[in-house]
């Protein structure tokens, strides 16, 4: 197996930025899904929650270099938004 690459998948309740920033850290992929109410912040900008993101089924963004945390020393993560 060591041809294929491991990514690490959790739900909602999986959304512990410290657990996000630990896989990083071990060089893992992963994949947490986030409750609407979690907020996020793309550089130079306010804090805002996923659910505030208009969003139409069939339609996805991409964000790169999100903060989903105002803690320090976690670094930045890629974050999806779609509509299902």
């Amino acid at each position: 197996m060591k041809k294929y690459k491991l990514v690490i998948i959790g739900d909602r309740e999986f959304h512990n930025v410290e657990l996000a920033h630990w896989l990083h850290k071990q060089n893992k992929s992963f994949v947490f899904r986030q409750k609407k109410d979690t907020t996020f912040c793309e550089k130079g900008q306010k804090f805002q929650p996923l659910g505030g993101i208009e969003i139409y089924p069939g339609v996805r963004q991409f964000y790169t270099n999100v903060n989903f945390t105002q803690k320090r020393g976690f670094g930045h993560f890629n974050s999806e938004v779609s509509g299902l």
